[in-house]
């Protein structure tokens, strides 16, 4: 038995993914936690899919906030145009979606690029596998966004598909991806089934007598589309008499997904050769009618900003000391009194209301209630101390206390009294988790936000 999958199937549930997360009824949030090391290089482990993956991830929780459809776009591999570099063109045979490794980000094939100016072209016809010299690219007053191709001096033929906004580039832009959309200058103007190339694959002799011509109307088409009028380019030669040089597509027509072609010239020279054209039949609606099929957008970006504090939902001070590892999505989290939370932020570690402490903690430390670390009744990771309120925020618990309690910073040697303890709104330990992301430690700071780009491929 062989089956594939088509980019097509991967494309659909990116979308429906990203139908579900905007839904009435679905609450999914990205979160940011483990403020503490991995490990003694501080290397992000890879994660596992157990039940001690998920315990350890509500553990080290610092917070989450509400993705929405403004947090969300399709994207594909970026590609930047490269001079001297030869593009794969479109053809209705070409498998464009190739991956050899299927852990690559791009595609084996380079049919489409982003110029400098954050133009998107798709490669129609290389020009018999020839380097790419000229950047193709839109300009006023020259070529339109709804012609059929841009055709360039190396003999590049290219589509332009769009141009990224500069708040989707802001947002979903990064070294690997480079967001999708779409314009409906160039959507609407697509025509399913055009003949927009022809190739020569022989181009014959003796036409016209070895006579040139710029349009002989010795062309004619059949196939399943209607109305394509083309007429043909002659140039002699004095090794091959006059052969097909090029070809004045007046009417691309419409709706082919096959077309032939027969030349009927009355002037040509007996015993020549016979040329041999080929249409090149656009995807299902045309060129520019779906940017995100065309391109292979199977991908889908989430991006969310952590701005600072968020209001006071996520305590931060300045020097570089508050930071998370991990990343995350997660489904239908509850709140404590098992209701599902639907608010836009939550912090999830537990804040503790302290008398003035003899020093300040440090961050990142562990602190104790007991005797000595070793013999403590409870334990906790500092995430955040709030030096001024004397608040402390901890995540990582183990044991339990009861207010008044001493409290210990094990390697600051702070001392406190725990006066109030003010537990987060989430229930630990609900919700689908879908997603884990181990990562460096990205510093958090109260005046800069903090944009996190999760790409999941489907």
């Amino acid at each position: 038995m062989s089956f594939i999958f088509t980019n097509k199937f991967g494309i659909v549930h990116a979308k429906n993914f990203e139908r579900f997360v905007t839904g009435t009824f679905a609450n999914t949030y990205i979160t940011f936690g483990k403020h503490t090391e991995w490990n003694a290089n501080d290397t992000p482990t890879t994660p596992t899919d157990t039940s001690n993956t998920f315990f350890n991830f509500w553990n080290d929780l610092i917070g989450m906030k509400k993705i929405t459809a403004a947090d969300m776009n399709l994207v594909i591999p970026r590609v930047d145009w490269q001079a001297n570099t030869v593009y794969v063109e479109y053809t209705q045979d070409t498998q464009l979606f190739l991956r050899a490794n299927s852990a690559n980000v791009t595609y084996d094939n380079s049919f489409y690029v982003r110029n400098s100016r954050d133009q998107v072209f798709k490669c129609l016809f290389n020009n018999s596998s020839a380097n790419s010299t000229v950047m193709p690219e839109i300009n006023l007053g020259g070529q339109l966004p709804e012609n059929p191709f841009v055709e360039n001096s190396d003999g590049y033929k290219w589509k332009y598909m769009y141009t990224i906004p500069s708040g989707l580039k802001e947002k979903f832009f990064t070294n690997q991806y480079m967001p999708v959309t779409s314009e409906p200058i160039v959507t609407n103007f697509a025509v399913d089934g055009r003949l927009d190339i022809i190739k020569i694959i022989n181009p014959g002799a003796g036409f016209n007598a070895n006579a040139n011509s710029n349009s002989l109307t010795i062309l004619a088409v059949s196939g399943d589309g209607s109305n394509a009028n083309i007429t043909v380019k002659v140039a002699s030669t004095a090794a091959n008499g006059a052969n097909i040089v090029g070809l004045n597509i007046i009417s691309g027509g419409n709706n082919y997904t096959r077309a032939q072609f027969t030349l009927t010239d009355p002037l040509k020279i007996q015993n020549t050769a016979n040329a041999n054209l080929i249409a090149i039949i656009g995807p299902p609606g045309g060129h520019g009618s779906s940017v995100e099929e065309e391109l292979g957008a199977s991908s889908l970006m989430i991006s969310v900003g952590f701005s600072g504090d968020e209001d006071g939902v996520f305590p931060v001070d300045v020097g570089d000391v508050d930071g998370f590892r991990q990343i995350g999505l997660i489904k239908d989290p509850l709140l404590a009194n098992s209701a599902y939370a639907t608010g836009a932020t939550y912090r999830a570690t537990t804040k503790y209301s302290l008398t003035q402490p003899n020093k300040d903690f440090e961050h990142g430390e562990t602190v104790y209630v007991g005797s000595s670390l070793g013999t403590a009744s409870f334990t906790a990771s500092v995430e955040h101390y709030d030096d001024a309120a004397f608040s402390l925020y901890v995540t990582n618990m183990i044991g339990s206390f009861t207010v008044p309690a001493s409290l210990v910073g094990a390697n600051s040697g702070a001392i406190a009294t725990i006066l109030a303890v003010e537990d987060p709104s989430l229930k630990q330990y609900s919700g689908d988790l879908l997603y884990i992301d181990n990562r460096e430690r990205i510093v958090r700071t109260p005046t800069e936000t903090q944009q996190v780009k999760l790409v999941l491929r489907f």
